[in-house]
């Protein structure tokens, strides 16, 4: 018995994370579109972040926030007192039950408090200390590393919450997604094979219209569109964790061809899978998940 109730241990779950810091020209805009929440902060200059939430101007100290799939178009400006912007950022997305995108059912705000921007900064410094120790040199444990970026992780979720709120369209009841992920598991868990409707319904015994609707009011899709949603996702997950080819990705999240994958990627990203993958060697490095 857990002290959260009846309950699995897994149902809430760090899936990725990854951070960083940088510097950038003033002027230098940045469109794209990520599978995961973006948490960024300037620690010299301001962000102005444009995407169809709104427009929102992240000044120093600030942090601005937004959730997963979200077309954002980003300028970088620097202070007059610098010749470069310079940012610190985090890139994160954690699950209800192993499936469920907790920030596509909470909302968060725009950007933060200068206040909340100081806790959050200190945690991406934290973890971003953490991954600088767990690829040099150093003689501290792979595991202890581990734990404390978990640790890190939960306490930067717990803010996140505490600023946020769960959406208006959508009634937070833990008991109606815990009965959901069973589909949503699946999905995952066959990611690279053929999935048919009548599989998904199989998983969640309901009437046709009814499981229809509970995918309309808790994902806004149809079932089958989400299974792509969730494919699409994985593979810019694979194209930036990893060195595997687009054919490869492509077939690893059940697309037919890797002409099939990549010209869906495009439709939901806006850029082409090579183009998001030069795009991060080229600005953040390589991904690395903990």
């Amino acid at each position: 018995m857990y002290p959260w109730g009846d309950y699995p241990d897994h149902v809430i779950k760090l899936d990725f994370l990854d951070v960083g810091t940088g510097q950038i020209h003033s002027g230098y805009i940045h469109e794209k579109t990520v599978p995961f929440v973006i948490l960024a902060q300037a620690t010299s200059g301001v962000y102005e972040v444009t995407s169809p939430l709104g427009t929102v101007i992240a000044a120093e100290g600030e942090v601005f926030l937004t959730p997963a799939n979200i077309p954002l178009k980003i300028l970088h400006t620097n202070t007059p007192s610098t010749t470069l912007m310079t940012y610190r950022f985090i890139h994160i997305n954690f699950t209800l039950f192993e499936s469920i995108d907790i920030f596509s059912i909470f909302s968060l705000p725009l950007k933060t408090t200068k206040e909340k921007g100081r806790q959050i900064g200190e945690m991406i410094d934290e973890l971003y200390r953490l991954k600088v120790e767990n690829t040099g040199n150093t003689t501290k444990s792979p595991l202890s590393i581990i734990v404390k970026s978990n640790e890190i992780a939960y306490r930067l979720l717990n803010v996140l919450l505490e600023i946020s709120k769960p959406l208006e369209e959508s009634l937070f009841d833990l008991q109606a997604y815990q009965a959901v992920a069973p589909v949503i598991m699946y999905i995952r868990e066959h990611i690279g094979e053929p999935i048919t409707l009548g599989d998904l319904m199989r998983q969640l015994p309901l009437s046709r219209s009814s499981f229809f609707q509970i995918f309309k009011q808790h994902f806004n899709k149809t079932p089958m569109d989400y299974v792509k949603f969730v494919r699409l996702n994985e593979g810019y997950r694979k194209l930036c964790s990893t060195e595997k080819s687009v054919a490869k990705i492509a077939e690893e999240t059940g697309f037919s061809n890797p002409f099939h994958f990549s010209r869906e990627f495009k439709k939901s990203f806006q850029k082409s899978p090579l183009q998001i993958r030069s795009m991060h060697k080229e600005l953040f490095g390589s991904i690395h998940s903990f």
